[in-house]
């Protein structure tokens, strides 16, 4: 008795997975092949985005590298028990300085690959690329949910209302 329940158990989560993975039609149909939400690619201009992309990978992850050591150097900055407001300020500056190298080879990559494309194959390009949706999973569920409410308030203790989340829109 416990196996067949066990059994259905099982079966259950698999359909349940199954519908869940075919319920957003709109999402890549082939995450192996990000630009299969673009209809007609012929294999070659396929490979070749999928050059361009590994191209691209290869030139982010040194920047993506450097930006996490920085990361934890600014973090140990700003907990210093005497932080140096202008260490701090450089490292913010390294971090934009990065930020801004990281959206040029983006953009750069997409134009590159634009440029494979026909003219009807843009159109659903520029669709994707630029419609100002951000495909990114999880990501913000993860954030929202580190380091809870902090800078959300007048709370007690050290440091409160002093962390700001990383997406907290600014005063300006």
């Amino acid at each position: 008795m416990k196996n067949k329940m066990t059994w259905m158990l099982v079966l259950i989560l698999t359909g349940v997975m199954v519908a869940a993975s075919q319920a957003q039609p709109g999402r890549y149909r082939n995450p192996g092949r990000p630009m299969s939400c673009i209809q007609d690619l012929s294999e070659e201009q396929q490979e070749q985005i999928d050059a361009l992309n590994t191209e691209l990978q290869k030139a982010r992850l040194p920047i993506k590298s450097e930006m996490e050591v920085l990361s934890a150097e600014l973090k140990k900055l700003c907990i210093a028990d005497l932080p140096d407001a202008g260490r701090i300020n450089e490292a913010v500056e390294q971090m934009g300085e990065y930020r801004t190298a990281l959206h040029k080879l983006r953009v750069q990559n997409r134009m590159k690959i634009r440029s494979l494309l026909t003219p009807d194959q843009r159109v659903q390009f520029d669709a994707r690329c630029f419609s100002g949706r951000r495909h990114h999973g999880m990501r913000g569920q993860r954030k929202a949910g580190r380091g809870g409410m902090r800078g959300q308030g007048m709370g007690m203790g050290p440091g409160a209302g002093m962390n700001e989340p990383e997406d907290a829109p600014s005063a300006e």
